[in-house]
């Protein structure tokens, strides 16, 4: 049986319908290159991301990435980077840089750097905390709206 996977821009928080994610994207905050997304999984909201898209520089920032509690370890992270990469090839771009900042106590900062290593991202030399991942370019189904 084939999942539904979608990456849905937010208009507004109050359109997010999971407590949790809904508090996330009302406290995040926004940028002139700032959009708000949440990954759906057979329509379930499974994950708050907010990206700053940088044409100018060629690469994407995630700046936050959210997974509910009661849905963490389930492999909902992972799917969210893949989805993040292939939006980074949608808009374009080849590259992601982000900051782990973990947006919940329970989950240790070093641990957060050491997930995001492990599915690919590289320390930036001479930037203190920054990881970055050059992904592929490919052809990228429509899962995004």
């Amino acid at each position: 049986m084939a999942l539904s996977i979608k990456l849905v821009r937010l208009k507004s928080p109050r359109s997010v319908k999971d407590p949790e994610l809904s508090k996330i994207a009302a406290q995040s905050s926004r940028g002139p290159f700032t959009e708000h997304h949440i990954l759906k999984i057979d329509r379930r909201e499974v994950c708050f991301l907010s990206y700053d898209i940088r044409h100018d520089r060629g690469y994407l920032v995630l700046s936050e990435m959210f997974v509910p509690k009661e849905l963490r370890h389930l492999g909902i992270g992972v799917m969210s980077l893949l989805v993040s990469e292939m939006f980074t090839i949608r808009q374009g771009l080849t590259k992601i840089i982000l900051t782990p900042s973990p947006l919940d106590r329970e989950i240790n900062k070093t641990d957060l750097t050491n997930w995001y290593k492990r599915h690919g991202y590289k320390k930036i030399s001479g930037r203190t905390g920054e990881l970055e991942k050059t992904v592929l370019t490919f052809k990228v189904n429509k899962i995004f709206s």
